[in-house]
């Protein structure tokens, strides 16, 4: 299944200003509930979507899952700055963990800002036992004309 990653408005601000450092804060991810969708003008922090983060149950924590080895690169060639880092999962444990998407949050910077929401591109389910994975992530900022 394809993501489709959305970058939130406010996070390019903080990214710009130097609020945010890809490379050194501290992200999480918190998986959405079914139905959930996206405003990237509307949705700033994580208290916008807090009612919308999968219940802690199943294997799930709710704001727990930081990422790790996050790495910002600039390609000239391609006029591109592409950020990438580990793979994320979860075990679901108990009962199936049933998300449309993610959202990374800048856990370092005051109210928690939100940085970019991956769409599934539908509803993902892991049951009992298996585990649930957002592997491949890799975000692209690609320079306007």
């Amino acid at each position: 299944m394809a993501y489709t990653i959305t970058v939130a408005n406010r996070a390019l601000y903080l990214i710009q200003t130097g609020a945010v450092n890809l490379e050194t804060d501290d992200i999480k991810v918190i998986l959405m509930a079914d139905g959930f969708v996206f405003d990237r003008d509307d949705h700033h922090v994580y208290a916008d979507v807090s009612d919308d983060e999968l219940e802690s149950e199943n294997g799930y924590e709710q704001f727990t899952m930081a990422i790790t080895t996050p790495l910002p690169v600039e390609t000239d060639a391609s006029d591109q700055s592409i950020f990438t880092c580990d793979d994320v999962e979860w075990t679901a444990d108990g009962g199936s963990l049933v998300a449309d998407g993610a959202i990374f949050i800048d856990d370092t910077v005051a109210d928690d800002p939100i940085l970019f929401h991956v769409d599934f591109g539908g509803t993902v389910t892991a049951t009992d036992t298996f585990t649930f994975t957002i592997q491949n992530i890799e975000i692209d900022y690609e320079q306007g004309s």
